[in-house]
């Protein structure tokens, strides 16, 4: 089961060092449960949650394959949804995603610079982590981080999101 929310305004206050600051800025709620984390013949997963500047919001993420290569192997969906609300599913001949650049954290070279393609919404991008140490050593490691989005034409910014990769 997976829940999403992409809509949400947060305010608050953050103290550091004994300075308040107010912050503001934009929010996704999202949770999955489910009764086990990969398919044997899956190795990870990479799953984006991406705002636009335009008010629009892209969820897509792949299943990665089982390690041969092959392109074929993975499995892509995901889902467009308008400033209104309104949802449009993809799947995975809608999506590509093509890691660009990776970085060495935690002994591991995790992609850290993605073009992400789905033609159907004019949507072609560069999605880069500006930090690239956020490796999570947990029971499932995992990296998890914001990302800058860019547009690969221009170069302009486009909008900003998160990205969560396993397997590496």
């Amino acid at each position: 089961m997976y829940y999403s929310q992409p809509f949400w305004q947060i305010t608050g206050d953050v103290t550091l060092h004994g300075e308040t600051k107010t912050v503001s800025g934009r929010g996704w709620l999202d949770r999955e449960w489910s009764s086990q984390l990969l398919d044997a013949r899956q190795s990870g997963w990479d799953w984006f949650s991406i705002h636009l500047d335009a008010g629009h919001k892209l969820m897509a993420f792949q299943l990665r394959g089982g390690g041969d290569g092959e392109e074929g192997s993975n499995y892509r969906s995901g889902t467009w949804i308008t400033p209104q609300g309104q949802t449009t599913s993809l799947t995975n001949a809608d999506i590509t995603m093509t890691p660009l650049a990776t970085s060495v954290v935690a002994g591991r070279y995790i992609p850290t610079r993605w073009r992400l393609e789905v033609p159907s919404v004019d949507v072609d991008v560069n999605v880069e982590a500006p930090y690239a140490n956020r490796w999570m050593t947990t029971s499932v490691p995992y990296w998890e981080g914001e990302v800058e989005v860019g547009d690969r034409a221009s170069g302009e910014p486009r909008g900003e999101g998160y990205l969560e990769m396993t397997g590496y």
